[in-house]
């Protein structure tokens, strides 16, 4: 019997990380590595970015219940080499999304079980990937760069690039993709004047606005999922820019284009609240996850959360000094499994891991990393 499969439903994440040395437990926030293992036929795999010494700098690698598995070379010493960004399995098939690093040029690239397939030089992928019903397409959204201020919104099938209609006046970003009926729907956003965003999404090549492009509320989108007839679309809204550079926003999620504000969110002048990912279980529940505004607006940290039907459920805490991001949904049943990672503050390392159901963060081992897709493969008792 085929093992049944639960994909990752990611947004436009970077990477993730760790090595293979003892775990430290003492934090009470932290779970040992052991409970990896407590379902034997349930096998969680992480990817991202690790490092064997103090971030930053890394290496493309994936966690299968914990034991890593490099992607690139891990003796090179280029600080941020390479990442892993999504993941996706169909059978016994691994797909990896990632990047690489030379000399100053970034190249999309993806893994299956392994092997490495160029898609573009001067490109990146977004944080995740779509298998369609039959297991025989692999698609996966990103963006090329025609020159130094032209960016082109694509996704690739099966490693033929296919390039996404644009917007006089914008430059356009993919970071998510999802399938459903044969439809071809991705989610990103529309960049003006190098400051003004607005969130999108495709179906089939036909460009979508979230927010008015000729409006000042700005935008953007991070995660796409489908249920029957309608269109998921994770992303911030009500953009602005107090106190920092890179803004503010509100965490917001729309349904067939109509925006629902997040409970439970508010928002900061000193960070942003930014789902990552949204995905729809079997039961029609919507879950969203990402990284909200510390309770305390004077922090320049973030935190991580989740929602379900827009009801949130923040993290059970570390200590007060520890940053927590979250990036990636999958389902297993009834359990749901979301990646991220932990930073210690004021000067600390990142963690990769994994939270299940809400519960302790999951560290995965190793020195550093930041955790950015997960999937779930349960084995079926016979």
């Amino acid at each position: 019997m085929k093992s049944k499969v639960y994909l990752l439903i990611a947004a436009a994440g970077i990477v993730a990380a760790s090595s293979c040395k003892k775990l430290d437990t003492t934090s009470p926030g932290n779970k040992s590595i052991n409970s990896l293992n407590a379902k034997a036929d349930t096998d969680v795999y992480v990817v991202g970015e690790a490092a064997p010494q103090n971030w930053p700098g890394g290496y493309a690698a994936y966690w299968k219940n914990g034991v890593r598995t490099a992607l690139t070379d891990t003796t090179s010493g280029l600080v941020g080499s390479a990442s892993a960004a999504g993941i996706a399995i169909h059978d016994t098939d691994v797909y990896i999304t990632g990047m690489t690093f030379t000399s100053g040029k970034t190249t999309a690239v993806y893994w299956r079980n392994g092997q490495k397939t160029v898609l573009a030089d001067n490109a990146s992928v977004g944080g995740n990937i779509a298998i369609s019903s039959c297991g025989c397409d692999v698609y996966i959204p990103g963006e090329v760069r025609v020159s130094d201020y032209d960016l082109r919104p694509v996704y690739w099938k099966n490693g033929v690039q296919h390039m996404l209609p644009g917007s006089p006046g914008f430059q356009l970003t993919a970071s998510s993709i999802a399938i459903h009926g044969g439809n071809v729907y991705v989610a990103g956003y529309a960049k003006k004047n190098s400051a003004d965003y607005y969130g999108v999404y495709w179906k089939n090549d036909t460009l979508h606005y979230l927010t008015d492009p000729s409006s000042s509320d700005f935008s953007i989108a991070s995660g796409i999922d489908v249920k029957g007839n309608d269109v998921y679309v994770s992303g911030y809204s009500h953009f602005f820019r107090i106190g920092r550079p890179d803004g503010t926003g509100i965490a917001t999620y729309w349904k067939n284009g109509t925006p629902v504000v997040l409970n439970g969110a508010t928002p900061s002048i000193n960070a942003l609240n930014l789902p990552s990912a949204i995905a729809i279980n079997n039961g029609n529940d919507v879950y969203v996850t990402g990284s909200i505004a510390p309770a305390d607006p004077t922090l320049f940290q973030v935190d991580a959360a989740y929602w379900v039907n827009n009801v949130i459920t923040h993290f059970p805490p570390i200590d007060n000094n520890t940053e927590r991001t979250a990036t990636a949904i999958a389902f297993a049943g009834h359990d749901v499994y979301i990646s991220g990672t932990t930073t210690p503050h004021p000067s600390g390392n990142p963690y990769a891991g994994y939270w299940k159901n809400g519960n302790t963060f999951v560290r995965l081992p190793g020195r550093v990393g930041i955790g950015s897709g997960i999937a779930v493969v349960t084995h079926p008792h016979h």
